[in-house]
């Protein structure tokens, strides 16, 4: 992905209040691997590829939010869910990061998928 999840983003603590109070995890490190394989899956997904979603852009992106919020409220990670939304779902931010809002595949993303089998 060209705008890759860190996973320690993910995990990392969140800032104390001066006073030294405990910090609470933002997303526990067992529920990492999860939620990058839903964006990576979200990355790839296109219209020209069937697959489990809608076969248009915007099936593809109502899929993907749906997906991406059970899996956060199923773990019970509201304030993941918010960062994700802001910053990754949210519809000006889905169209930056994903293959889903161009009309055709890149060569290059096809070619890398075929010579990695």
């Amino acid at each position: 992905m060209p705008h890759q999840v860190d996973p320690a983003i993910l995990s990392e603590l969140e800032s104390e209040d001066g006073e030294g109070n405990a910090k609470r995890m933002f997303c526990p490190e067992e529920d990492c691997a999860g939620i990058i394989l839903l964006m990576e899956i979200h990355y790839n997904t296109h219209p020209l590829i069937l697959a489990y979603s809608a076969p248009t852009k915007e099936g593809i992106w109502e899929w993907a939010v749906k997906q991406m919020y059970q899996y956060c409220k199923s773990c019970d990670l509201a304030a993941l869910w918010a960062y994700l939304w802001g910053n990754w779902y949210q519809p000006r931010r889905w169209e930056i990061w994903v293959h889903s809002v161009v009309d055709e595949i890149s060569r290059l993303c096809t070619t890398m998928i075929m010579e990695s089998q």
